[in-house]
């Protein structure tokens, strides 16, 4: 089955250069090791473990919440915000490459990816620490409220809709932007091979930064520096694609026209897929640590 763009998006980022080493670098400050599983995740972050959510759900009770409601909404809830109190630097990533938070953290956190990446939210459960940041109509569901009363909601809430589009076309005002694009769901043909040299490119920058880590990389992303490792990157892949080839001539030639080539493909994708580009870096992990 064929990825959208934002599932391609996030493979490309997890599997970069700058993906790679941010990911590995926040792994490192939340002490995250393979294996980690929810319930180890869980008691490192809430102090008490579950006995303490069990104590949070019955103030919650004893302050009037609906009892068959409450439990596993408040579960939900509560480790909600203490995962996002315990991993701010997280919070902060998503919003700047504009990646889902929920699904960047779980990646992170214990390194595996939804089945599919969610676009626009139609299911929020609003809170102070998360309130409602879209404009729109939103229906309240509670314990007691009956399917018929959401369908007909839904019903006019269409209408009041299509209503203000009819008056905002005879009153010729401009439909407002929506504050979520809908992007592209199907990855164009041309991009499946430009795809796959953008990840060999990024897989050796990962390999020349280890090799040159302890020689002249200050660690700091210096732009002179970031121009070598691209450069480097691009040609050994465009080299060990022609590395069969035996005629001097010949593969001066075509490695000149895969190296412009390859170059153009990479900040093509970078461009494409909003990546950020290795001279990113310091500047993300500055961000992250702010």
């Amino acid at each position: 089955m064929a990825k959208n763009y934002e599932e391609t998006r996030f493979e490309l980022f997890i599997k970069s250069y700058v993906g790679q080493k941010v990911i590995a670098d926040l792994r490192k400050k939340y002490r995250v090791i393979t294996g980690t599983t929810p319930e180890i995740w869980f008691n490192r972050i809430v102090p008490g473990g579950t006995k303490a959510i069990d104590f949070y759900v019955e103030r919650r009770l004893e302050m009037g919440d609906k009892p068959l409601f409450v439990k596993p909404l408040r579960y939900k809830l509560f480790f909600e915000e203490k995962e996002r109190e315990a991993t701010p630097e997280i919070t902060k990533l998503s919003k700047a490459l504009g990646f889902n938070e929920e699904v960047l953290r779980n990646y992170i956190i214990f390194n595996s990816i939804y089945p599919k990446i969610p676009g626009k939210e139609i299911i929020y459960s609003p809170t102070k620490i998360r309130p409602i940041s879209e404009d729109g109509y939103y229906i309240k569901v509670e314990e007691d409220t009956k399917a018929k009363e959401i369908k007909k909601a839904a019903e006019v809430i269409k209408e009041r809709l299509k209503h203000q589009k009819k008056l905002r076309k005879i009153m010729e005002i401009e439909e407002p932007k929506p504050l979520i694009r809908n992007r592209r769901t199907q990855i164009p043909r041309g991009d499946v091979l430009k795809t796959i040299i953008f990840l060999k490119i990024e897989k050796e920058m990962l390999c020349l930064s280890n090799e040159k880590k302890h020689k002249d990389y200050d660690n700091t992303g210096t732009q002179r520096y970031v121009g070598e490792l691209v450069g480097a990157a691009i040609e050994r892949v465009v080299g060990n694609l022609l590395k069969r080839i035996d005629d001097e001539r010949v593969f001066d030639e075509r490695f000149k026209q895969k190296t412009k080539q390859f170059g153009t493909w990479y900040y093509l994708i970078s461009s494409r897929y909003k990546l950020p580009t290795p001279k990113k870096l310091s500047s993300i992990l500055g961000l992250i640590k702010s």
